[in-house]
């Protein structure tokens, strides 16, 4: 009679070892998209909320301002809100804002690089009889990556008087 060894032939060993490598290499490869997709996700929310905080200053300020001045277009805006002067300014790749002869304060984070459109200037004034309204054309890239980027453009009445 024949006795059987027990253990495992170098075929099955190479077969197992086959199958796991295929599993690992599958998992390792949902492992790297999902953190691709998940930093890609990240940087693409930290642009938008930038953009839509400043936008959101923006807008609301110059709603309440009851006076522009300065020369545009241009960089920097020049508000007169509640009889308060209000400037924003782009600083460094940064939209800053100064009110009341305060030291300014940044309106985006680090992260980010805010800058005026290939095609002009941030700040537009745009005049229509005694209608006065402000052109906001914005744009906002992750400073690490400037491929992750979003613009934004919006024209408000200033209607504070």
């Amino acid at each position: 009679m024949v006795t059987m060894k027990k253990g495992m032939t170098i075929i099955e060993l190479v077969v197992y070892l086959g199958i796991v490598a295929i599993v690992l290499v599958t998992m390792i490869d949902m492992t790297t998209r999902l953190i691709t997709t998940q930093t890609k996700t990240a940087a693409t929310s930290e642009v938008q909320q930038n953009l839509s905080y400043a936008m959101s200053r923006l807008t609301s300020s110059i709603q309440s301002a009851s006076a522009v001045s300065g020369t545009y277009p241009s960089d920097t805006l020049n508000l007169t809100v509640d009889g308060n002067p209000v400037t924003f300014k782009l600083n460094s790749n940064a939209l800053e804002i100064e009110e009341g002869g305060l030291p300014s304060t940044a309106l985006s984070s680090s992260k980010v690089v805010v800058s005026a459109p290939s095609e002009g200037r941030i700040f537009t004034k745009v005049s229509n009889g005694a209608a006065i309204s402000i052109q906001v054309n914005l744009m906002v890239a992750l400073a690490s990556d400037i491929n992750t980027k979003q613009q934004a453009q919006t024209t408000v009445l200033l209607r504070g008087k």
